[in-house]
């Protein structure tokens, strides 16, 4: 993981959460699926957010998002490249979930490779390190 952020409207109708990336693997990825655990003021698990990213991703290459809110605002939200690297969740109404989040973090929990082998092989397959 090279940077991103998450944030929710205090609302409590919307959330996002962005992340840039690079394959350090020495094959191409079509796919990177990140989840985003919200978390409550406790460190307990309110609810999650899904990015299921699709492309190619060379090795070495870094896969670049919004490196803030501030800059997600101030780019006008037409940075396309950019805006597929996040994950985002909005409701009509106010949801729970987003109204007790204080914090996210996030874990790759699947990565496709171009050779059509996954990752994690096995469950239980510890994440790979950066």
């Amino acid at each position: 993981m090279l940077g991103g952020f998450a944030a929710a409207l205090r609302n409590g109708k919307s959330a996002m959460a962005c992340v840039s990336f690079n394959n350090v693997a020495t094959t191409d990825a079509h796919e990177v699926v990140i989840d985003f655990p919200l978390l409550d003021s406790g460190g307990n698990t309110v609810g999650k957010l899904t990015l299921d990213r699709r492309g190619t991703f060379s090795s070495g290459i870094g896969i670049m998002t919004y490196d803030s809110l501030q800059d997600f605002v101030q780019s006008g939200f037409g940075n396309r490249g950019f805006a597929d690297n996040c994950a985002t969740v909005q409701n009509g109404i106010a949801a729970v979930p987003i109204l007790a989040a204080r914090y996210a973090t996030y874990r790759v929990t699947r990565v496709v490779r171009a050779d059509g082998s996954t990752w994690p092989s096995s469950p239980g397959t510890p994440e790979p390190t950066p």
